[in-house]
């Protein structure tokens, strides 16, 4: 028996170290898992190598003993997006192929036979403080003090090629002075002030059609440039308009000596309709006797109108001339306007004078100078009213200027019957901002 007992005993200390071998390694037919990849052809994007003989910091390591927990992957089958080649964190996925925006921007997508387009602001706003005294020979002295906003003008114009067009509003008191009834009380409403379309041939001739500019006060402001004290005379004696519904030409002549206009409008100005077939035609000219030398600046311009006004086709000619000087540190002028027919009074004739004169002694500095002579009936005696404004400015940015004025307005007697009131001194603080 013994024999047979040690054979056994051996074969059974042989299966045991068997045993234990197997149990230390993975068993077969049983899957291992593996780490988690990608999906195929699904692109892994690669860490950013660093640039060569640049010494890449090893990354930080966390205490010993702790565990590290290992970034989740996606699940199988479900593709990675890849991100966006330059943006930055927190960037919008952007369309594929579209590079990354460094900031704001505005895209306008115009058809390929149309040229480029230029767009102009334009912004003219004047505020002001006024006081008031009105002189009486009747009764006490009166004042008068207020707040005010005469001039509030946005417009923009545009260009592609030869085609243009402008859109210009201003701001205004819903009634006029003297009126009781107006819009929500009497509220500041938004009008149109130009509203125009046109073409430019060359740099010689302009068209425009809408409501455009007239001739003549344009061009005395622009000479004037005291428009932050008041505008022109003729503007407020109610003998011309700023802008009309009409129709305009212009010629410019070559080497700035300047230019021809002509014009047909309504005549009825650009805040009411027309109120009879009659049409108002216009011509001007502005020369520039020495535009290359030291008279640059000087001109000599000319207007006549022909036209009519209101329901009864009341007479409403007017000629106009003046001597003009529009040079950087001096610029000023007088101008003469003689009107046949004033309002609905077709057989009455007044003139208006105006002078003005504005100077730069020293950089910023202005002092200005400006007159008028309002002769309301030429056939009758001492129906004119005169006034004058001295004024000192300062020009704080190139399209910043604030005034401190004094005026005196002196009517003659049958106009200070006619108009009471119109006697009176008045202090004025006006800043204006243009350009």
């Amino acid at each position: 028996m013994r024999p047979r007992l040690v054979p056994l005993a051996l074969c059974a200390l042989i299966a045991c170290a068997a045993g234990q071998s197997r149990a230390d390694e993975p068993a077969a037919n049983v899957p291992v898992p593996s780490a988690p990849s990608a999906p195929a052809n699904v692109p892994v994007p690669s860490a950013p190598s660093a640039p060569a003989n640049v010494p890449v910091p090893p990354a930080p390591s966390g205490p010993a003993n702790v565990p590290v927990p290992s970034a989740p992957s996606a699940p199988a089958n479900v593709p990675v997006p890849a991100a966006a080649p330059g943006s930055a964190p927190g960037t919008p996925a952007l369309a594929p192929g579209e590079p990354p925006l460094a900031g704001p921007s505005v895209r306008l997508a115009l058809p390929s036979w149309m040229p480029d387009v230029r767009v102009e602001p334009g912004l003219d706003l004047v505020a002001a403080y006024a006081f008031r005294g009105t002189v009486s020979k009747t009764g006490p002295f009166q004042w008068f003090h207020s707040f005010e906003v005469p001039r509030a003008i946005g417009i923009v114009r545009v260009a592609a090629g030869p085609a243009v067009a402008a859109l210009g509003v201003e701001g205004v008191y819903s009634s006029s002075e003297g009126a009781l009834v107006g819009v929500a009380g009497d509220s500041f409403v938004v009008r149109i002030r130009e509203a125009r379309v046109g073409y430019r041939l060359s740099d010689w001739l302009a068209v425009d059609a809408g409501i455009v500019p007239t001739l003549v006060i344009p061009v005395i402001d622009a000479a004037f440039g005291l428009r932050a004290l008041g505008a022109a005379a003729i503007e407020q004696r109610g003998i011309a308009t700023p802008a009309d519904l009409g129709l305009s030409a212009r010629v410019t002549f070559p080497r700035g000596y300047g230019s021809v206009a002509v014009s047909a409008y309504n005549g009825e100005g650009y805040t009411n309709r027309e109120l009879n077939r009659g049409k108002n035609i216009e011509l001007a000219a502005l020369f520039h006797p020495a535009p290359g030398g030291s008279f640059a600046p000087l001109g000599l311009f000319a207007a006549y109108q022909n036209g009519s006004s209101g329901t009864g086709l009341s007479r409403a000619d007017r000629v106009t001339a003046a001597l003009l000087w529009e040079g950087d540190r001096l610029r000023g002028g007088a101008a003469f306007t003689y009107a046949f027919g004033v309002a609905d009074e077709g057989r009455r004739e007044a003139a208006v004078v105006e002078a003005s004169l504005r100077g730069e002694p020293v950089p910023r500095l202005i002092l200005a100078a400006r007159f008028s002579a309002y002769l309301r009936d030429v056939l009758a005696g001492d129906d004119h009213v005169l006034s004058v404004t001295g004024a000192l400015g300062f020009r704080i940015a190139p399209p910043f200027e604030v005034f401190l004025a004094l005026g005196r307005s002196m009517p003659g007697p049958v106009a200070l019957a006619s108009q009471p009131g119109s006697d009176f001194w008045e202090g004025r603080t006006a800043a204006r901002f243009a350009f």
